[in-house]
């Protein structure tokens, strides 16, 4: 397990406006015995993440766990790298977020290879302090190195989120990403990246 970030966030603990520091470690599934060690984790951060949403998301728990498994196990080509990142509260002891994405993805749309996130989640007590910030910057970060390395360049990250999912799609545009396409109940979104 490779620790890619480490910060610390202040925030509140409770109604009483009590403050006390949280150390969040950002780190990287690296192998088999990584995915393994937090698979049962990831999926309940998942479902935490999306238990006040109707839409947009698996609600079956063997789905949720099909999706996890492909979120860490799929590959599309042979420079690609899948990616799964959590954001682990040491003070609880918990993952409280991850991201998921590809590293050099193909997309027809725009023709080119892109670094693609598939998934992102933050559990609600947590939404609001910049762990899904710290979350997307990562993947990109550590994409753009993994891709330097193998001699490729992806011009552009693209997701795809719920087109009624409007606290997202803002969080997206604050992050510099813009409307795309349409695609039924989604909307991808693109960030240039040159």
């Amino acid at each position: 397990m490779l620790i890619v970030n480490k910060t610390t966030l202040y925030f509140n603990t409770n109604s009483d406006d009590k403050f006390r520091w949280n150390f969040i470690k950002f780190l990287l599934i690296e192998d088999d015995s990584d995915f393994i060690k937090f698979k049962k984790d990831l999926v309940d951060v998942y479902l935490k993440t999306y238990e006040k949403m109707e839409d947009y998301h698996y609600k079956d728990q063997k789905d949720i766990e099909k999706y996890i498994d492909w979120l860490y196990n799929h590959k599309t080509n042979n420079l690609n790298k899948s990616v799964i990142i959590v954001a682990f509260d040491n003070n609880n002891r918990k993952v409280i977020g991850f991201i998921a994405g590809d590293t050099y993805y193909y997309d027809k749309e725009l023709q080119s290879f892109v670094i693609a996130i598939h998934e992102i989640c933050v559990i609600p007590e947590y939404q609001g302090l910049k762990i899904g910030h710290y979350l997307m910057y990562e993947i990109l970060e550590f994409a753009k190195k993994h891709n330097k390395e193998n001699d490729v360049k992806a011009k552009y990250s693209i997701l795809f989120v719920g087109a009624k999912n409007y606290k997202a799609i803002n969080f997206y545009k604050k992050l510099g990403y813009n409307y795309l396409s349409e695609h039924g109940k989604w909307i991808k979104m693109v960030l240039h990246l040159e």
